[in-house]
């Protein structure tokens, strides 16, 4: 079973798998796919190596296959790796991103230093080093440390045996067009923050841009839609090359006049 060319995660499945079925012959696949939460024939693709294991279900597969912090490192390093030599670790980003619950993640999402951290760990200087991440960040050492135990806490970093530190998704998103108050924290947090770089930071390092105009709210479903399709094009182009500095993309579009409807204004 030890097959130098099978990648580690197929190997934990495969050998999870017989384990649970020498204990019990009448086990089954379907059995093992719901206990792992994912579509039967989606992991009898992955057992058959016709695809990679989904990227954002890791962390619910190495909680019930019992995985240990440096198995569950092993298994998401070699799901990536796999990703990498396909060629496929973009275009699958999108689709694998971890969702955010408020419930669960609500200083994640709201204060800017996580997401901010999460992405540091993309440069390849990166140390898991509080008073390092710290100065990249221009944070205290202590806030930074606070920060990085929270993410381990809450599984979204896994530290190895080494002290190497691995994110346990490629991305994450958060909910669209549901009211929230982390992601509304967040928002005028960011807000805060542009208008701080205004005067910390060169013109050159930064843009700033705006346009008003009129237009027909009827066409806003379709306008947020060009706005989230721009973003993933300029995560595409922004994420190739030596990437050594962490930036903030914000867009807002808001409406300068009471918003109308048929019953009246809309506060």
């Amino acid at each position: 079973m030890k097959n130098a060319a099978t990648p580690a995660y197929r190997l934990f499945l495969q050998e999870a798998f017989a384990r649970r079925k020498e204990a019990n012959p009448a086990y089954s696949h379907r059995a093992f796919s719901r206990q792992l939460g994912i579509h039967h024939g989606s992991l009898q693709a992955v057992m058959k190596g016709r695809r990679p294991f989904p990227l954002d279900l890791v962390n619910q597969a190495a909680l019930r296959l019992g995985l240990s912090a440096s198995e569950k490192a092993k298994f998401l390093e070699s799901i990536v790796s796999t990703l990498k030599y396909r060629g496929r670790l973009e275009i699958t980003r999108a689709r694998q991103a971890t969702l955010l619950e408020e419930s669960r993640h609500a200083s994640i999402i709201a204060e800017w230093e996580y997401a901010a951290i999460l992405s540091l760990l993309d440069v390849p200087e990166f140390k898991p080093d509080p008073t390092w991440v710290g100065a990249r960040l221009g944070i205290t050492a202590r806030r930074s440390q606070e920060c990085l135990e929270a993410l381990i806490a809450t599984g979204f970093l896994i530290r190895q045996p080494n002290g190497r530190l691995l994110k346990s998704s490629p991305a994450y998103r958060t909910t669209d067009n549901v009211s929230s108050d982390a992601l509304r924290r967040s928002h005028a947090e960011t807000l805060q923050h542009a208008a701080l770089k205004m005067d910390s930071v060169p013109i050159k390092f930064r843009d700033n841009s705006s346009i008003t105009i009129a237009l027909d709210p009827k066409k806003l479903p379709m306008l947020k839609a060009l706005s989230r399709r721009y973003r993933r094009e300029f995560i595409a182009l922004a994420e190739k090359g030596e990437r050594t500095e962490v930036y903030q993309l914000a867009i807002h579009l808001f409406p300068w006049t009471q918003v109308t409807t048929k019953k009246g204004n809309c506060k």
